[in-house]
């Protein structure tokens, strides 16, 4: 009998192999399956929801004619009409909306969504979207923004609010008239306190190439510089989703004989430690790289003492952020992690903003409150006021 905390670590556990038997059809299911209780199937339904890859858990079962719940089963259906639905719906917005940028000259590229569920499942609704990421030059995002607002969609924040989050690296967020979707405007990859080279960017969009996606043509990344961004992706939010690290696994197989290209990619952006943090974590899904528990050794003892996986186990319920240790890993240079460290501690996050809205002038306000906010934020989850 398991006690509370070791039953879901078990649930976590069974769907980690339940995932790889997706991808991979000479893995099999785990013989645990047919003895889960009602209630245990809820709970690896729940956990597939938080990971979102409910619908390989389907797929998995589906395939290997595995027996459930009619229950389970029922609301497994309807979850994944639903993410089907969505992600058809999301796919057609993509190629609306990309038009339209494309016939003003501006340039982008679609980050993740449906069209990184076709490049990597051959099935543009494998993937549970939410909305439409876009990644745009720093310099384009005003236009986009306007030209955004004459098609029918709203910024979600104060106006005076978007020059402040995109030098900070947050993404601004476009919503349309009925709310049905959120467009994410990207202009960087992540925060200024990740210390990743401004570069990047501008690069990423320059390899970006033309894609038949339906009728529609939009630019798209490479499979080599599609890795790097997940990588990049995974590891600034601490690898907490099962998701993006199957994401990586499969970019990275497809990349075969290019994985030196790969690495000297990675360095030439000082992203060398990210993409073999990757590897490290991607390893349940590619044997011939380490495993995800080895990687606790080489990243912080500190982080989690019985592996890499129960960080992730414990990142959805127990741990709000991804542990600040692991983010320094991903940091070459030294003065990077010190500077990481210190941004972190000093800088105000999307939080502060979205708490206190201020007028640009007193911005200063939110690096003087920052040390005091955590420090009280600290005190308050442990119980101490």
């Amino acid at each position: 009998m398991y006690n509370e905390q070791s039953s879901q670590y078990e649930i976590f556990d069974l769907l980690l192999a339940v995932c790889r038997a997706a991808i991979d059809t000479s893995a099999p299911l785990p013989e645990q399956l047919p003895k889960l209780s009602p209630t245990s199937w809820q709970q690896l339904l729940q956990t597939s929801q938080q990971h979102r890859v409910t619908p390989l858990l389907r797929r998995a079962l589906l395939d290997n004619r595995c027996h459930f719940p009619q229950a389970f089963g029922s609301e497994l259906d309807q979850l994944c009409r639903r993410n089907t639905a969505r992600c058809l719906f999301l796919s057609e917005q993509l190629k609306r909306i990309g038009k339209l940028l494309s016939d003003a000259g501006i340039s982008f590229t679609p980050l993740k969504g449906t069209v990184l569920s076709q490049m990597l499942y051959g099935d543009p609704c494998i993937r549970q979207v939410d909305d439409i990421d876009l990644l745009l030059s720093s310099a384009d995002v005003p236009r986009a923004e306007q030209l955004l607002q004459t098609a029918g969609f709203s910024p979600v924040h104060p106006p005076l609010s978007r020059d402040f989050l995109l030098q900070r690296g947050w993404d601004w967020p476009m919503q349309d008239q009925s709310a049905q979707f959120h467009i994410d405007i990207t202009a960087t990859l992540g925060p200024h306190y990740l210390r990743l080279p401004r570069a990047l960017n501008e690069d990423l969009l320059a390899s970006a190439r033309p894609q038949n996606i339906g009728d529609v043509l939009l630019p798209v990344l490479p499979s080599l510089e599609n890795c790097l961004l997940l990588a990049i992706h995974g590891w600034k939010h601490g690898w907490s989703r099962l998701s993006w690290a199957i994401d990586f696994a499969l970019a990275a197989k497809a990349l075969d004989s290019e994985k030196d290209a790969l690495l000297r990619l990675a360095g030439r952006f000082n992203c060398l430690e990210i993409v073999k943090q990757a590897y490290g974590v991607a390893g349940a899904w590619m044997p011939e790289e380490s495993d995800p528990r080895d990687l606790v050794s080489r990243v912080n003892q500190k982080i989690a003492v019985s592996g890499r996986w129960q960080l992730i186990r414990d990142s959805v319920n127990i741990l709000p952020n991804p542990g600040i240790g692991l983010l320094a890993a991903g940091r070459e240079r030294r003065i990077d992690r010190i500077m990481m460290r210190v941004a972190m501690i000093t800088g105000p996050g999307f939080s502060d903003w979205r708490s206190f809205p201020l007028p640009r002038k007193l911005w200063w306000l939110y690096y003087l409150t920052r040390p005091f906010r955590l420090c009280i934020g600290s005190i308050s989850k442990r119980g101490l006021c």
